[in-house]
């Protein structure tokens, strides 16, 4: 961001899910900027890295806030699904 400051941080943690078969990876976001701020949840599934009969594929909701640093501007939410697979 050209002339100013910018702070962006992201949580997450993976484990496995079902039987060491899936990964399960819950994770939250932050972005702060002189004009507004953004709040992100997030959940991903993934192939787990050992299965070798199955390709790499991911599912990740998430859901994000975005507030302007005025208080007349409206507050943005949305809600994503994201899929992705490799071959």
């Amino acid at each position: 961001m050209p002339g100013g400051q910018h702070f962006a941080a992201e949580l997450a943690y993976g484990f496995p899910a079902h039987h060491h078969q899936l990964t399960l990876i819950p994770a939250v976001a932050l972005a702060l900027a002189p004009a507004r701020r953004n709040y992100t949840l997030l959940w991903s599934l993934a192939a787990y890295p050992d299965q070798p009969q199955l390709e790499p594929w991911q599912l990740s909701p998430a859901g994000e806030r975005q507030e302007q640093n005025t208080a007349t501007s409206p507050v943005d939410h949305s809600l994503k699904l994201r899929f992705s697979l490799l071959f």
